[in-house]
């Protein structure tokens, strides 16, 4: 539950040795090796041509795993292998780039044919009557018989027909009513008024297409090729048969190939350690630009967990003798990399905090609070047992589905928790699905104030949480400040403010009361009015120490310019403060939309068809309140925490701890 203390370290060895020293502090799996400056008397390292040679086979390699993937039905587990054969693939290299370049050739060559696929589908389309293209736009309409044309006039058109409007419509092209008066061509349909009446809901301008005549019970649409000319459609389905053959050709050509890809699925495994091989070689190329030399020597500087710095020396040490490991001072200037260690459970802020920024080194480890201030929040707005429940089984059920990517599954998983919350504040307001107490007798009766009779409490509740977090915001400050040994800057910058907002809670509460004409208890009253006066006094000593002493280490009219930024900013935090009133706002809008969807739902619940059609509005009522509700829930309890927590300690902008060859994806290495 903390940034993880790390070491510097510079490792200066022999140029002939770096490869295998890289290789080495690879198999420690624990050094993040960081960029240095150049110093005197050494030069940095050139970027070989061949990185980008490496960078395109690389590619390759993922574009062909990914194709093969989709082929195999097993699930596919890490590769195992020592670090001698996982070297040892130089040797067969060649031959598994020479698979991935045919794959890759075949890919291309199956889109190739699925673009001509398309492009001969355009084809027919182009070939149709500027009014069957208008056609399609609007409807897939449902032929009856009502008579029969000449064969040659009813195939041709029967296949256009049949094409265009996507109709599962068999041989029986007897099914179609054409009608041929020498000049027009006419296709009737039928259609039941109802229908029809559907039909122009849909589709804007159907009337310009068709002539139109009704009786009571049905519509007769006739569809006139008003430019017919028998020649045209002459050689039309000449045309359709050689577009046909065309698609045909190149869907067999398609088969062919996707045949000729299962056989390099066998090969799968080499291609996927080959594609770790090429990121760990570039992995390598790239870390030289963080590098020095001189002309027999190299150095480099690495930032490894301070409780794992012997061992790591001691492994680079016992393999070679010429190597010279100094741990230096970590300095102002300096960025090393952040390494947060949390329990499972807070990880899950993890998400929320990253999506921000990474935490600097110097920042304290935000997680548990975000995790535990982020999930109060968000079940405060959502607050219903049932709503809760159903966030846990969806965020549950598909965090743990393998077609969403892991940020999808963090976030999911991320709601399934915050569902459980939503439960914890449902039981205590008394809410099921937006029935309460009152409506439903065997619920239990919820402890809250009701957020409906009794606004003013609820609202002051949400005030005071705001409160709590910014002055644990500002305690963290502090903590920040003490951790780089600025003690007086962490009790002017934070523990003062902490202070302030104590003060003003305990100064201000008596009155809060008797101004909303609040009812409580007697003792409860006299202990408020008891700690009216001292938290006055604590409140005056914050502000003083928080405003007097904001110029501290600085000198001259710079003194007068913080102490009155720090005594205006009193406003900007009064505003933070107010901003938490949304989580009353969006409870409040929740909880009235789902008790509105039951009052419809109940109000028809009269007979079968009632309760179906009652049952049928709570289900979309319900799920469109819930979804809106939780994407409130989302979005304005992230705000609070990027806006209103973090602007109070967090710096963020810090760079994650990636110790060197931590790239691979595929294998495995065996200790």
């Amino acid at each position: 539950m903390s940034v993880t203390k790390m070491c510097k370290l510079q490792i200066v060895g022999l140029d002939k040795q770096r490869d295998q020293i890289l290789d080495q502090i690879f198999l420690c799996h624990n050094a993040h090796i960081a960029k240095q400056q150049k110093q005197e008397n050494t030069q940095n390292y050139e970027i070989l041509p061949e990185q980008e040679e490496l960078e395109n086979n690389l590619k390759n390699t993922q574009k062909a795993i990914l194709a093969l993937e989709k082929l195999q039905d097993e699930n596919n587990q890490n590769i195992e292998c020592t670090f001698e054969e996982f070297l040892n693939q130089e040797q067969t290299i060649e031959g598994t780039l020479k698979d991935v370049e045919n794959v890759c050739e075949i890919l291309a060559k199956i889109s190739e044919n699925f673009n001509l696929i398309l492009k001969h589908k355009a084809s027919m389309y182009e070939l149709l009557p500027e009014q069957l293209k208008k056609a399609i736009k609007l409807n897939k309409l449902k032929p009856k018989t009502l008579s029969k044309v000449d064969e040659k006039t009813k195939n041709v058109l029967g296949q256009i027909y049949k094409q265009i409007l996507n109709l599962k419509i068999e041989e029986q092209t007897d099914e179609l009513d054409f009608q041929d008066d020498g000049k027009s061509l006419f296709l009737k349909l039928e259609l039941k008024n109802e229908d029809y009446e559907n039909l122009l809901n849909q589709a804007s301008g159907l009337e310009n297409l068709f002539d139109i005549t009704r009786d009571d019970k049905q519509t007769q649409l006739v569809f006139s090729f008003k430019k017919y000319v028998p020649e045209y459609y002459k050689d039309y389905d000449k045309k359709i048969e050689l577009l046909k053959q065309k698609i045909d050709e190149c869907e067999e050509a398609s088969i062919n190939l996707h045949n000729k890809l299962l056989v390099f699925c066998e090969k799968l495994d080499a291609i996927k350690s080959a594609s770790d091989y090429l990121s760990y070689k570039l992995e390598k190329q790239q870390v030289q630009a963080f590098l020095t030399k001189t002309q027999k020597t190299f150095a480099l500087v690495c930032y490894v967990p301070k409780n794992e710095k012997q061992s790591f020396c001691e492994k680079l040490e016992n393999k070679f003798e010429a190597l010279v490991i100094e741990e230096q001072k970590i300095l102002p200037k300096d960025e090393p990399p952040t390494q947060i260690k949390t329990s499972k459970v807070a990880k899950q802020a993890d998400f929320v905090v990253n999506q921000y920024s990474v935490p600097k080194y110097s920042d304290v480890d935000p997680t548990w609070s975000v995790f535990l201030f982020f999930m109060i929040f968000f079940g405060f707005i959502i607050a219903d047992v049932g709503y809760g429940l159903i966030l846990c089984a969806l965020g549950y059920g598909l965090a743990v589905s393998k077609k969403l990517s892991v940020g999808a599954k963090r976030l999911w998983k991320l709601i399934g928790t915050a569902g459980i919350f939503a439960v914890l504040w449902g039981l205590l307001f008394g809410s099921v699905l937006g029935f309460s107490h009152e409506q439903i007798a065997f619920l239990p009766n919820g402890l809250m104030p009701n957020p409906q009779t009794d606004p003013i409490k609820l609202l002051l509740i949400c005030l005071f949480m705001g409160v709590l977090q910014i002055a644990y915001g500002y305690l963290l400050r502090g903590i920040r400040f003490f951790k780089q040994k600025e003690v007086c800057a962490g009790i002017v910058n934070g523990v003062a403010w902490v202070l302030f907002l104590i003060g003003a809670l305990m100064a201000s509460s008596n009155f809060l009361i008797n101004f909303f004409h609040i009812s409580a208890s007697g003792g409860f009253t006299k202990f408020l009015t008891a700690i009216q006066l001292p938290g006055l006094i604590i409140l005056l000593c914050g502000l003083f120490v928080g405003v007097v002493f904001a110029g501290i280490g600085t000198k001259g009219f710079k003194k007068f310019t913080k102490s009155f930024s720090a005594l205006y900013g009193i406003i900007s935090l009064f505003s933070d403060i107010l901003s938490y009133a949304r989580l009353f706002g969006l409870m409040l809008s929740g909880a009235i939309i789902a008790q509105q969807f039951n009052a419809i739902a109940l109000s028809v619940m009269n007979g079968f068809w009632g309760y179906v059609f009652g049952f049928l509005i709570m289900l979309v009522g319900h799920s469109f309140n819930i979804a809106m509700s939780t994407l409130s829930a989302y979005i304005h309890d992230v705000r609070l925490q990027y806006v209103e927590f973090f602007g109070k300690f967090y710096e963020g902008d810090g760079t994650p701890f990636r110790p060197f060859g931590s790239n691979l994806n595929y294998v495995t290495i065996k200790n």
